[in-house]
């Protein structure tokens, strides 16, 4: 389930409900309310890089901003997420926000759609430790555990 948290960005009461989605761990989107709309060409932009590029999952993310900034709802945004997969299997980020939604209704496909993505793509950095953090917030630390061991084992802890 994704909370919609609408106010101004700068706002006491839209900070303090971030803020409590972050320690609570509910994924959330916020919608800013004092904000000029976005460029109508930025949407036409981030889309051609979906088709005819390399997009990321912060690009990704940003057409989703703009998507509900005009009214998109989940279902519009999760046929976005299907759309880049299928393109761009290796979008992580974008698997982990699909799947977030999918989990409630369908657990153990969602479990078994990350590991499939995981097995297609062995050498993702970003993977396993989004796949961990997923499995994590649904209780399943072993196999989260497991999962980071991956991540080292292949890549090395992080300098950071």
């Amino acid at each position: 389930m994704n909370v919609e948290i609408h106010g101004r960005v700068g706002g006491p009461f839209a900070w303090r409900a971030r803020l409590a989605a972050t320690e609570k761990g509910l994924p959330f989107s916020f919608v800013a309310f004092d904000r000029d709309p976005p460029d109508p060409g930025a949407e036409r932009a981030l889309q051609r890089v979906i088709d005819d590029g390399k997009p990321r999952d912060s690009l990704i993310f940003q057409l989703e901003t703009i998507m509900r900034w005009r009214g998109g709802n989940d279902a519009e945004v999760n046929a976005l997420f299907e759309r880049v997969l299928a393109d761009h299997d290796d979008l992580f980020g974008v698997r982990d926000r699909l799947l977030r939604q999918r989990v409630a209704t369908d657990r153990a496909g969602s479990i078994k759609a990350l590991n499939d993505a995981l097995a297609r793509h062995p050498h993702s950095i970003d993977g396993p430790l989004i796949g961990a953090a997923f499995l994590r917030d649904l209780g399943e630390r072993e196999s989260a555990a497991q999962l980071i061991d991956l991540a080292l084992r292949r890549h090395g802890p992080s300098p950071d």
